[in-house]
């Protein structure tokens, strides 16, 4: 497994993943079509069980709604992007609004890395950690191993937390 160290600047973010580093920067409206990409390759099949029907325009204006937001973090190795991250902070939680990697990127312990990262500021900042995962995605399962238990469930998703100790 892969080991992931986080530094952090104002302009960007450094994870080394033994021999490489991740890197994350602030998406740029240039990595538009990398995430309407990533997204479709690794959403589509979930929003497909669980919706009925992939919406390729609501999505591009969601994506683009992203983009100009710059909420998103693109995750890069080498120069090449492999993913996108959004987490979010409000008074009384953390949230990991979305989590994207690239398929020949996922198993390499970048996202355990992400998670866990995630969990360390959760426990300085004593707040829970909350995300949404679609029903059929098979990450439910990754999300449970880093200990996230289910709070709710709706028609399509179950809403899942990790409580800080």
């Amino acid at each position: 497994m892969a080991t992931l160290n986080h530094t952090s600047t104002a302009a960007e973010s450094a994870f080394t993943v033994r021999p490489q580093t991740v890197r994350s920067r602030a998406i740029r409206s240039a990595d538009r079509s990398f995430a309407s990409g990533l997204i479709e390759q690794t959403l589509k099949p979930w929003i497909e069980a669980d919706v009925g029907r992939w919406n390729a325009a609501a999505m591009d204006r969601h994506i683009g709604s992203r983009c100009a937001e710059g909420r998103w973090r693109v995750l890069m190795v080498a120069g090449e992007r492999i993913g996108l991250v959004s987490v979010e902070e409000s008074a009384r939680e953390l949230r990991v609004e979305q989590l994207f990697i690239t398929p020949q990127w996922q198993r390499h312990g970048i996202g355990r890395q992400l998670i866990q990262s995630c969990q360390a500021r959760s426990r300085r900042r004593r707040k829970p950690l909350r995300l949404s995962v679609l029903h059929s995605n098979p990450a439910r399962h990754f999300y449970r191993r880093c200990g996230f238990v289910e709070e709710s469930r709706n028609r399509t998703s179950r809403k899942l937390v990790w409580f800080p100790n």
